[in-house]
């Protein structure tokens, strides 16, 4: 739900409860995007990631959370984009965006579980990072898909074959592709 309320159900939304809200207050800090991230760990459903201006997790499937990572994460910037790996709940990727004065779109790793993080974002375009997304058997496969225009920056669909330290504009074979499927379909 908007702005990081996270409810829960066993039994189909027969009854449900909040195990997470905006208030949540953790740090003394509660700013949150209107649609803050959500991520369940594809390795063990226990592990939930969200956030706003600070990374929060639950290894307990909601029933308590807690701060990962800096307190905020980036000098108050939101969090926007979360991509946690299928073979470790240890490596989570996170991207951030402006809050208010602070300046700047930001791509964080951590392959220890948040204790601490390291800033990616080297090449990539200073736009709003929407998805983030781990290949499921390879956790040093990830893939940021942008949204927005700014200037003359390239594309909008970056990868990156080693965690995140060297970055690959991927858009222009997308396009190709697209192109590719859309003659087949018209051939039909």
């Amino acid at each position: 739900y908007e702005y990081m309320n996270i409810y829960k159900t066993n039994n189909a939304w027969n009854t449900y409860n909040q195990v997470l809200n905006n208030n949540y207050n953790l740090s003394g800090l509660n700013s949150t995007a209107f649609l803050a991230p959500m991520v369940l760990c594809p390795s063990n459903n226990q592990y939930l990631y969200t956030g706003g201006d600070t990374l929060v997790r639950t290894i307990n499937g909601g029933n308590s959370w807690t701060n990962i990572g800096p307190v905020p994460l980036d000098s108050g910037n939101l969090l926007l984009s979360i991509g946690v790996a299928s073979t470790s709940v240890d490596t989570i990727f996170c991207g951030t965006v402006p809050n208010g004065s602070n300046h700047g779109c930001h791509i964080f790793r951590s392959i220890n579980g948040g204790t601490s993080f390291t800033n990616i974002t080297g090449t990539l375009p200073n736009r709003y990072p929407r998805q983030i997304t781990v290949n499921p058997t390879n956790s040093r496969e990830v893939y940021i898909a942008y949204s927005g225009f700014t200037g003359s920056v390239g594309g909008h669909l970056f990868k990156s074959a080693d965690a995140g330290n060297t970055w690959s504009d991927i858009s222009g074979s997308l396009r190709s592709e697209e192109r590719r499927v859309g003659k087949e379909c018209r051939s039909r």
